[in-house]
């Protein structure tokens, strides 16, 4: 899916070593240091629930909006993979108040697996990319 640049936007911030974390620390509300939680595990009690709420909602609904014809197909459920590359966050302003939302996702420039948690090779770069509402980024 694509979206208009005035949607979203993604931004860079890269240095040596941990200089990209260490900047873009005490501007957002994440601990960039340290890995991100993975989300938990939804029990088998809620996915059943929903999986009865999905049926019984797509079964009632068709293709030509009348009450014969087509049904919709039934989408299929594709796995998420956690990963600590990638973690939600806000950025802040000078006073601590959140200014917008974003999604930062890390990266090595030189091919070297990325730490998250802590950058030991001071001669690997690292970057950021950032993405951020497309009117925050032109603030």
């Amino acid at each position: 899916e694509s979206f208009p640049p005035k949607l979203r936007r993604i931004l860079s911030v890269s240095g040596k070593g941990d200089h990209a974390t260490t900047y873009l620390q005490g501007l957002v509300t994440s601990d960039l240091f340290s890995e991100p939680k993975a989300p938990r595990e939804e029990d088998s009690e809620s996915l059943r629930a929903l999986e009865g709420l999905v049926s019984s909602s797509s079964s009632s609904l068709n293709v030509d909006g009348g009450s014969g014809g087509l049904e919709e197909p039934m989408e299929q459920e594709v796995p998420v993979q956690f990963t600590s590359k990638m973690r939600s966050t806000c950025f802040l302003d000078h006073r601590g108040r959140i200014l917008t939302d974003a999604l930062l996702w890390k990266r090595s420039l030189d091919g070297e697996p990325v730490n998250t948690a802590n950058n030991d090779n001071a001669a690997t770069t690292t970057e950021y990319l950032i993405d951020v509402p497309g009117d925050a980024a032109d603030a």
